[in-house]
């Protein structure tokens, strides 16, 4: 079992080392989306590994969650690009406060500066980012309660919650002829926070990180623009 546990600290390593290299081309203003588009089409590559692994008389259609993974990726290029800028960061990664948790938490001093709830996909939320989906399990006010909560909680203003999703592949329908900004619209009407607070890793709206293969990624800029704004708070 130790060297599982080896194996398994290698392999964070690993996804720490792409985190601040990441960080280190935020501050010279590089492209850092479209490689954090191609990471994260790493790691749905890498839960895909128990599909064609073993005997050909064994097959299994389990894909473990990216969910987690992609958390710690976002989480450490914050804490990474804090320690090389000095920022006095404290990250906070599915840490418990006030009995809420917040997928990624930014601390300065004793103050909550920035949340960030990461989803690796739309999937069961899709009728938040869009009308198009009638709205039946109630969860657009079980989200809105949730960010509402964190920012009571935390006293943070909506402006300081963030929501990023890398692709809106399971939202956008190919023959809807929606826009970006119709889904940036429904989010902001949604959620009550701004559409700026809308972390869209990529604007190609039928992009599936899970499934094809690497062309035309449309790196938003986004995020980017994101590490810009909370780095001179």
């Amino acid at each position: 079992m130790r060297n599982l546990k080896n194996i398994k600290e290698n392999y964070y390593r690993k996804l720490d080392s792409k985190a601040k290299r990441l960080a280190n081309r935020l501050l010279d203003d590089k492209d850092v989306t479209r490689l954090l588009l191609e990471d994260i089409s790493e790691l749905y590559t890498s839960s895909n590994i128990l599909k064609n692994s073993f005997n050909k008389d064994f097959e299994s259609s389990y894909h473990p969650p990216i969910t987690h993974d992609l958390e710690f990726l976002i989480a450490r290029i914050l804490w990474h690009y804090s320690d090389i800028k000095k920022l006095g960061w404290k990250i906070y990664l599915r840490k418990t406060k006030y009995k809420v948790v917040p997928d990624i938490r930014i601390e300065k001093g004793e103050e909550t500066i920035c949340i960030i709830e990461v989803k690796a996909r739309a999937g069961w939320i899709r009728s938040v980012f869009s009308q198009e989906y009638p709205d039946k399990g109630k969860k657009i006010n079980t989200i809105k309660s949730q960010l509402d909560n964190y920012t009571k909680k935390f006293e943070v203003i909506n402006k300081d919650v963030y929501v990023l999703l890398p692709t809106l592949a399971l939202v956008h329908k190919k023959s809807s002829g929606r826009k970006l900004s119709d889904y940036e619209r429904d989010f902001s009407e949604n959620t009550g926070l701004r559409k700026d607070n809308f972390i869209l890793l990529s604007g190609n709206l039928s992009l599936d990180l899970a499934k094809e293969k690497l062309n035309d990624l449309q790196p938003t800029r986004k995020f980017e623009k994101f590490i810009n704004k909370i780095g001179i708070a």
